[in-house]
């Protein structure tokens, strides 16, 4: 045996881990540079192999290179969700500050937005509360509980690295340990406890508030506050974990690659065991813009989804109450009107149909006995086939505002039938004729019959032929 082959031989039995009998086979791409201690060669070639961007063809992943490439993979998913949880905790806080339906009312009044900035305000507040709730259950806990556990299951593989020492002590080593302490000690972490504690205690409250009657506005008002507080709590605890925690270990990813792809050595003069011949870049992470944008894409849709659910499918007591809102409304502006009668109109028949549905609902012919007074009051009441049933309709504090010399005037009056409340609104425009005849076009809500609230549209004629009612 020459003396260059017994040299080899020696060499290759020093480079073995101490509990395997195998021999190093060294390809041409690696360059080993052995420290002074035993080594796992085979999982040091594997992490060397697992860190490339894009294997040689005539090279093959093993075991050992899949386990780093799932530690890889594992710190790169989590710098991903860290940042999408960021963003979407960003998001979050100005969802909550429009949960307030005073406050989008007055935004949307200055803004000259939507005319009746109360309604618009509560549809703006619910919609704002469904995508509160979504972001808070996906980002501050959702993603936070996922992200920990993922970690936490590649915890083993980074300890297997850590044992087989391919690194010299020090930089190498440090951030080894270091991975493998932070993956094992994944649901150990404060900061990352307190964002899950805050975004739960958020969620929580933000529910409550949606839950509670209208009695309770000022504690619904606080509720929502302090969901807000606890919100910024999320943010400020996650911008502290992705800066403490999540750059830090992608970052020592990152310099273990960078040595290995390069000339084997960190900063501190420490070695890595084995690194290519030919030096690389080391693939990047993650695109923290990327993350941004897909969160503030995700947040749109999450608030453009749950303003359809909400006023599609989920939010009926909130419907209610812009209806009730509504009617309060046409109430106001019925009792602020001015009565004015100058035409002159007396008792009247009007013939017609209203529609409860203006799109679905189908035409039902009606007919109204009004009785007009000088001063622009009016009452009545609807009348059927079989006469004046008990019950019936009852037309009250209703006022015309009809000024002489003008064919067009306003109408509006409040039908009462048993507990029912309608408002109806509308123009009232007069004809070229003797008699005065009349036309009556409007829109009518109602606080709800048995199948709910009612909201239609009616037109009529009428003409001042009938006697008043008999009301002794």
């Amino acid at each position: 045996m020459s003396i260059i082959s017994a040299m080899m031989m020696a060499s290759n039995m020093a480079w073995a881990t101490t509990g395997s009998a195998t021999t190093i086979t060294v390809p041409t791409d690696f360059v080993w540079q052995p420290p002074n201690h035993a080594f796992d060669n085979a999982t040091c070639e594997g992490m060397a192999l697992g860190a490339h961007p894009s294997l040689p063809s005539h090279l093959e992943c093993g075991q050992h290179c899949d386990n780093w490439i799932k530690i890889r993979s594992t710190v790169k998913v989590s710098v991903a969700a860290k940042a999408v949880d960021l963003a979407m905790d960003v998001m979050e806080i100005p969802f909550g500050l429009l949960t307030s339906g005073k406050l989008n009312a007055m935004m949307l009044n200055a803004l000259g937005i939507g005319g009746k900035g109360q309604m618009g305000g509560a549809i703006l507040s619910r919609s704002a509360i469904s995508t509160f709730l979504i972001v808070s259950l996906i980002g501050d806990i959702g993603v936070v509980a996922f992200r920990m556990t993922y970690l936490y299951s590649t915890a083993g593989f980074a300890e297997l690295f850590v044992d087989a020492n391919c690194f010299e002590h020090g930089t190498g080593s440090q951030h080894m340990t270091y991975i493998k302490d932070n993956l094992a000690g994944a649901w150990q972490n404060g900061l990352g406890l307190t964002q899950l504690g805050c975004g739960l205690c958020g969620f929580v409250l933000m529910s409550v508030s949606a839950c509670l009657g209208e009695k309770f506005v000022d504690a619904k008002a606080c509720i929502r506050w302090l969901a807000v507080a606890f919100s910024i709590c999320c943010l400020v605890s996650d911008i502290a974990d992705f800066v403490l925690n999540t750059l830090v270990i992608s970052g020592m990813i990152q310099d273990i690659e960078a040595a290995i792809l390069g000339d084997g050595s960190f900063a501190d003069g420490s070695n890595v065991v084995i690194h290519w011949r030919d030096p690389k870049e080391p693939e990047a992470l993650f695109s923290l813009w990327w993350a941004v944008i897909f969160a503030a894409l995700g947040s749109i849709s999450i608030f453009c989804a749950s303003r359809l659910i909400s006023f599609c499918c989920c939010s009926r007591s909130v419907h209610k109450r812009i209806l009730h809102a509504s009617l309060v409304a046409m109430r106001q502006e019925r009792e602020s009107m001015v009565g004015v009668n100058k035409w002159p109109l007396e008792n009247c028949l009007l013939r017609g149909f209203f529609q409860d549905n203006p799109h679905f609902g189908s035409r039902i012919e009606c007919e109204y006995r009004m009785y007009f007074y000088p001063n622009g009051s009016m009452d009545g009441y609807m009348e059927s086939q079989w006469g004046i049933p008990e019950g019936c309709p009852e037309v009250v504090n209703g006022k015309v505002h009809c000024p002489a010399g003008s064919s067009k005037g306003r109408i509006a009056w409040l039908e009462i039938h048993w507990d029912v409340q309608i408002e109806f609104e509308g123009s009232i425009v007069k004809h070229d004729s003797e008699p005065v005849v009349f036309s009556v076009v409007g829109n009518y809500r109602s606080n709800g019959f048995e199948n709910g609230e009612m909201v239609g549209h009616i037109e009529m004629k009428g003409s001042n032929r009938q006697k008043r009612r008999n009301t002794e």
